[in-house]
């Protein structure tokens, strides 16, 4: 029996291993996440000493092992949706067999099933933190062409303008009304969630793929981006600080911060932001008292020292759009560019063409 016991043990002990060696690598190489990775190796760490917890030698393992006789060696693997898929099934394969590996430590050394009960709980925290934040940079990679609605400047209703932007393909829409009160504008804002489908990037956290029209952005107000279930809320220098709108949204939401230099860019990305708009670029009449134009240097100077996306604001059209690009920025925001052409879809359409987005 203790020896069946040893290759329940053995195996468990090297799926678990082999599982977040996979995680591992993915946010190490793919993401590019050191502290993630750095997570990750430390936890393998810990499951690499449960022999040691359960006073198992190592020559035993090995010899319990018959990998030649195991049944379960020609099973067939399943088809795995992109890196969410990948993350998601090596996640629960270790959680698995972490929850073996403690049911059977009950029978050899019950004084230390709390140290891997204890890993078991530290995996579902990794977990959620890490396929959350890969949720969100799904998203953010598919910001595009993000229009920012304005009633004043379209002479038409938020609903209309958001349904015009997305028959034109518009990828992001960030709903901004100075001038409802806080109660109309929630009501307002569940609305443009009803007309935009929720989640549209990646509506699974296990998938990759694109599934909707348009990524939903609250302007300023975290409570109601949280209340309209939008994807995401940009934060502008009086509003709440990034951690304080992570603490309410939860770790699933978009959080973008507006910047006017590399300084406070970088902050915002220390702070957790998922992506940075930078303006203004060019000259603009949209909003009063803004700093001077900061021209296209500050994007190259930004995308140098910065992982996270850059959305381009601030005086840009179809003229000049080329050289933003060119800049290294991964978002383009438009609000008179777009807004004040009569067809609104027309003008989207035009624009997505042109920057190939």
């Amino acid at each position: 029996m203790d020896r069946k016991i040893y290759r329940i043990i053995d195996a468990n002990i090297n799926r678990a291993r082999e599982g977040i060696r996979v995680i591992e690598d993915s946010f190490r190489f793919i993401c590019e996440k050191k502290e993630t990775a750095d997570k990750l190796r430390v936890l393998r760490h810990e499951i690499s000493r449960i022999p040691l917890f359960l006073d198992l030698p190592s020559v035993k393992l090995l010899s319990s092992r018959e990998s030649r006789k195991d049944i379960g060696s020609t099973r067939k693997e399943t088809k795995r949706k992109g890196l969410h898929g990948i993350i998601a099934s090596n996640f629960s394969r270790v959680e698995e067999s972490i929850r073996v590996l403690e049911e059977y430590s009950r029978i050899l050394k019950p004084q230390h099933t709390s140290k891997i009960k204890k890993i078991r709980f530290d995996l579902y925290s990794l977990q959620k933190e890490m396929q959350l934040s890969l949720y969100r940079k799904t998203l953010v990679s598919q910001l595009g062409l993000y229009i920012i609605t304005d009633k004043k400047i379209a002479g038409k209703s938020n609903e209309k303008i958001v349904k015009e932007a997305l028959k034109g393909g518009a990828d992001t829409i960030q709903l901004r009304d100075k001038y409802l009160s806080h109660k109309k504008l929630l009501d307002e804002a569940k609305k443009i969630r009803k007309i935009i489908p929720k989640n549209p990037a990646c509506p699974d956290v296990t998938s990759g793929q694109a599934g909707g029209k348009a990524i939903f952005i609250m302007n300023d107000n975290v409570d109601i981006a949280l209340c309209s279930e939008a994807d995401g809320v940009h934060l502008g220098k009086d509003d709440l600080s990034v951690k304080e709108a992570r603490e309410i949204l939860g770790e699933d939401k978009i959080i973008g911060v507006s910047c006017d230099n590399v300084k406070e860019a970088l902050k915002a990305e220390k702070d957790g932001a998922d992506y940075i708009s930078l303006g203004p670029i060019f000259k603009t009449t949209t909003k009063k008292d803004i700093p001077s134009p900061l021209g296209i240097k500050i994007i190259k100077e930004a995308r140098k020292k910065l992982s996270i996306p850059i959305v381009a604001i601030g005086g840009i059209d179809r003229e000049n759009m080329s050289k933003v690009l060119k800049a290294g920025t991964d978002s383009i925001a438009m609000i008179s560019a777009v807004l004040k052409y009569d067809n609104i879809s027309a003008r989207v359409k035009k624009l997505k063409k042109f920057l190939n987005l």
